[in-house]
């Protein structure tokens, strides 16, 4: 009969402590094949070596400082990301001429007269 009661006592404290536990593992086994998947399918065996890391931050910090050079290269205006983006390599952002066109003409003349 004791036994009874403190069973009936500690089921719930046992029950909360395993659902935490589980939850625990399983919240982190997510996390680790989400970042296994990104690993595999996003970055390529070079994409992840600190030399292309720095080299990176160095493209990334030339081009903040030339749309940064008004305000003293702290901030840029939310009009100038979209620049920022165009003007940055690969890893970070396009640099592709179509893109630079569109930013600076965002409304191409379709070249018909008489609107």
């Amino acid at each position: 009969m004791l036994t009874d009661v403190f069973a009936l006592a500690t089921a719930p404290l046992f029950w909360v402590v395993f659902m935490l536990i589980i939850q625990y593992i399983m919240v982190n086994m997510l996390v680790s094949v989400m970042i296994q998947e990104f690993e595999n399918y996003y970055f390529g065996d070079d994409e992840l070596s600190l030399d292309n890391f720095q080299r990176t931050v160095k493209e990334f910090d030339s081009v903040w400082a030339k749309l940064a050079k008004k305000y003293g290269g702290e901030k840029v205006k939310s009009y100038t990301l979209l620049n920022l983006y165009a003007n940055l390599k690969k890893p970070l952002g396009k640099n592709q001429p179509a893109v630079i066109s569109l930013l600076t003409n965002p409304f191409p003349s379709p070249g018909l007269q008489g609107f």
